[in-house]
């Protein structure tokens, strides 16, 4: 049996005090526990971010690819391994930035896999450049006059590519995500929860409000 506790590698979080990263590790490792399988059954493929750093954070089988990358690591895991539960969490830059292509067709492949974006609307480990999913006008270090371009709906993309269970769910309700975790990993084919998840140091404008 494992607990949220006994998936605690013993290396503390260095997250921004207020950091989303914080309720979404607290909601996977409570969708883990919910799940009551060993945690040997998962394998995790991370992005690269401050998501990331939860490689180091999980006391589970992990690792941490190129950034935009965790998709296809992902995907040589379930292929090497059918039985593991495969889950890919990652940022969304990672996902609908330099990762757009991986995302396409594995949504098309429909992978027994289940992807966590962290969806924060900034690069927050490189000081807050907008990401895909910023909103129009949105001003940070890469776009201080404001962001001429639509943000990506990955909502819309997700449905529009073939992905057979899409949800969304928001770091400010640790529990209801966790529940969506575990059925995320529980569907038959890919899954994509994109999480709504502040970024308190460099988007003032997506706040836990």
């Amino acid at each position: 049996m494992i607990n949220p506790q006994s998936l605690n590698s013993g290396v503390f979080p260095n997250w921004c005090a207020g950091c989303g990263d914080f309720s979404i590790f607290a909601a996977l490792k409570n969708a883990l526990v919910k799940m009551d399988m060993p945690v040997e059954k998962h394998f995790f493929t991370y992005g690269i971010g401050c998501h990331g750093h939860m490689v180091n954070f999980m006391k589970a089988y992990g690792f941490e690819g190129l950034h935009g990358r965790p998709i296809p690591v992902a995907e040589g895991a379930k292929l090497a391994n059918r039985e593991l539960n495969v889950i890919v969490v990652a940022g969304d830059g990672d996902t609908y930035g330099e990762g757009m292509s991986h995302l396409m067709h594995i949504m098309r492949r429909n992978f027994d896999i289940t992807l966590i974006v962290h969806n924060n609307m900034v690069y927050g480990l490189t000081i807050g450049q907008a990401s895909p999913t910023a909103d129009c006008g949105f001003k940070s270090r890469s776009t201080p006059e404001g962001l001429i371009e639509h943000p990506v709906n990955p909502i819309a993309l997700a449905i529009a590519g073939g992905a057979t269970f899409v949800a969304r769910g928001f770091a400010g309700d640790p529990a209801h995500l966790s529940s969506l975790i575990v059925e995320g990993v529980n569907h038959r084919g890919f899954s994509i929860i994109d999480v709504f998840q502040p970024c308190v140091t460099f988007n003032h404008i997506n706040t836990y409000q």
